[in-house]
C-alpha cells in the first residue's frame, strides 16, 4: 500500500524514512519516576530535517523502578525495551511511541515536519491515507499482562491548535488497535463491527474491528477482534477509512484536521512489565483527491 517515494508526476506525499535508515542514531533511556522527555530523530544528511519524534510517555507512572530504553539505530530498526517493577495499579501507566507530525505531548514544541507528508492535513482533501508498518511485540505479553499496540490519532476542528492529549469537543481521539490484551476489557460502548481490507504479511484479507465510542463520544476506538489480532507482523491498510468512520460516529463533522500519525504500546494494571517492541517499517502516504 505505502511506497518509499511517490511515482513520477504524482502529488502523493510519502514518508522518505519508511525503512528507518535515513536518520542519525539516537537513544532515550527513561528511568522510572524521572521526567520523561521526547527525542527527535534528524536526517543523517541534514540535521534540519526532523524525521520522527519518540517519547517514553510515562504519564501515569507514580511508583516503581526500572527503565524504558528507546533507540533509533539508523539501520532499519526503531525499538524500545520495557523493564519495570513495583508499578502503581492504573489502567495505563505509559504509552511509549513514535510519531510524525504535530506533537500531542509538548504543546507543539516538538513538532516534526522533515518528511513530505504535511500535518495538520484536512481529511476532506484526501482520497486515501495508506499506512504500512512492520513490528514485533515480544516478552511477557500474555496472561495478566495488560498491553496493546495502538495507532493513536487526534483530529481537531481547527488546523492550528495546541493538542492537549485530552479528547474534547474540539479534538477527537481515534485509536486503532491491531493488538489489545487488557483484563478490564474494551473502553466505552460497542457501536458495531467495522471491517477493513488489509494486507497482512503480504496477503490481502479482511480484518474485523470492534468499534467503540468512549469518553462521551470524544474517543472512537477500533479493536481487532480476538483471533485476528496482530502482536507481530506487517500490516498495511487505509487509515482514512477509520478516521472518516470515527468522525461520522462522533456526530461532529467539524472534526477535520488530522494532526499526526502515532504508533506505540500502552501498558498498565500490572506491577511488573517486561517486553520489547521493535519496528522495522513505518510508512504512510497522503494521497490527495486532486493535485
Amino acid at each position: 500500500l505505502a511506497q518509499d517515494s511517490p511515482p513520477p508526476g504524482s502529488c502523493t506525499l510519502s514518508t522518505t524514512d519508511s525503512a528507518l535508515n535515513l536518520g542519525k542514531s539516537a537513544t532515550n533511556d527513561y528511568t522510572a519516576l524521572s521526567s520523561a522527555q521526547p527525542t527527535t530523530v534528524t536526517a543523517a544528511r541534514n540535521s534540519r530535517d526532523q524525521l520522527w519524534l519518540y517519547y517514553p510517555n510515562s504519564y501515569d507512572l507514580s511508583s516503581g523502578s526500572g527503565t524504558i530504553d528507546m533507540s533509533y539505530t539508523g539501520k532499519g530498526v526503531f525499538s524500545w525495551n520495557v523493564s519495570l517493577s513495583g508499578l502503581n495499579n492504573t489502567f495505563v501507566n505509559a504509552f511509549p511511541n513514535i510519531q510524525y507530525g504535530r506533537d500531542a505531548y509538548s504543546g507543539g514544541v516538538s513538532d516534526v515536519e522533515g518528511q513530505p507528508p504535511q500535518f495538520p492535513v484536512q481529511l476532506s482533501t484526501l482520497s486515501s491515507l495508506p499506512v504500512d508498518t512492520a513490528y514485533s511485540l515480544t516478552g511477557t505479553i500474555t496472561g495478566s499482562r495488560d498491553i496493546d499496540v495502538l495507532f493513536d490519532q487526534w483530529v481537531s476542528t481547527q488546523a492550528d491548535t495546541i493538542i492537549t492529549n485530552v479528547p474534547s469537543s474540539t479534538t477527537l481521539e481515534v485509536g486503532v488497535f491491531p493488538y489489545f490484551s487488557f483484563d478490564i476489557g474494551y473502553d466505552g460502548s460497542l457501536v458495531k463491527t467495522f471491517v477493513e481490507p488489509v494486507t497482512l504479511n503480504g496477503s490481502s484479507t479482511n480484518m474485523s474491528f470492534y468499534e467503540y465510542s468512549a469518553n462521551g463520544g470524544f474517543s472512537i476506538f477500533f479493536y481487532a477482534v480476538p483471533g485476528q489480532e496482530v502482536a507481530s507482523g506487517e500490516i498495511a491498510f487505509d487509515m482514512l477509512d477509520f478516521l472518516n468512520e470515527a468522525v461520522k460516529i462522533s456526530g461532529n463533522s467539524g472534526y477535520e484536521w488530522l494532526q499526526a500519525e502515532t504508533l506505540g504500546t500502552e501498558f498498565g494494571e500490572n506491577a511488573d512489565q517486561n517486553f520489547s517492541f521493535e519496528v522495522t517499517r513505518f510508512a504512510f502516504q497522503q494521497v490527495p483527491l486532486t493535485c
